[in-house]
């Protein structure tokens, strides 16, 4: 109950499915344990299952089999394409997802997140800064015109983790560690294409 007024959106644990051993069975217990403490302190709070690394189908079917529509408001996974995300089946996840729970019978309006997604620009090896840009617009534009669809999508991450250019782990950033966070090319983007958009809704393909 402290958090009311704080926070409204827990996710429930981080990338379950990538721990070697954890069982969806155990996760659907955590997820029933917790989506029943949330609501109890606070109904209107949203409580988001999943949290898969990468777009698991395997593990998001089978929690979905074991009733997990009943103690989750959003399903969330974190796909990292690597690549252009148009030359990769990104969208094609939120479909299989969404046919697989309306093939259920499942009439609950689940929605589907994205809470981590991006490009490292570590050298060598990464994404440059400018390509990144381009794909994390190709991604924004993606939201747009598929909004109903993919509800949430969150970049990782704002700041550089490191100083280190050639750490993966360190290079995700929309801002750099130089003198304290400078711009990135994806993060100028961002801004141009929130303004670009701003109130705008998709007419057709």
């Amino acid at each position: 109950t402290h958090l009311i007024g704080r926070a409204d959106k827990f996710e429930v644990w981080n990338e379950w499915n990538g721990s070697p051993g954890q069982s969806v069975g155990d996760y659907f217990e955590l997820l029933k344990a917790t989506y029943t403490a949330v609501k109890g302190a606070n109904p209107n709070a949203t409580v988001v299952g999943g949290v898969a690394v990468g777009y698991d189908p395997t593990f998001l079917k089978a929690l979905i089999d074991l009733g997990a529509a009943d103690y989750l408001d959003a399903i969330s996974f974190h796909p990292y394409p690597g690549t252009n995300p148009e030359k990769t089946n990104y969208l094609g996840y939120f479909t299989d997802l969404q046919s697989y729970i309306q093939s259920k019978g499942i009439t609950k309006d689940i929605e589907l997140w994205v809470t981590e997604t991006g490009w490292s620009n570590h050298e060598p090896g990464g994404a440059s800064e400018m390509r990144t840009a381009g794909f994390g617009i190709q991604l924004y534009t993606m939201l747009v015109e598929n909004r109903g669809l993919i509800d949430k999508l969150v970049w990782y991450d704002f700041l550089n983790d490191g100083t280190d250019p050639s750490d993966r782990e360190f290079n995700f950033g929309l801002l750099s560690q130089k003198a304290g966070g400078v711009a990135k090319p994806a993060y100028v983007a961002f801004n141009a294409a929130a303004q670009r958009f701003a109130g705008a809704a998709h007419v057709q393909s």
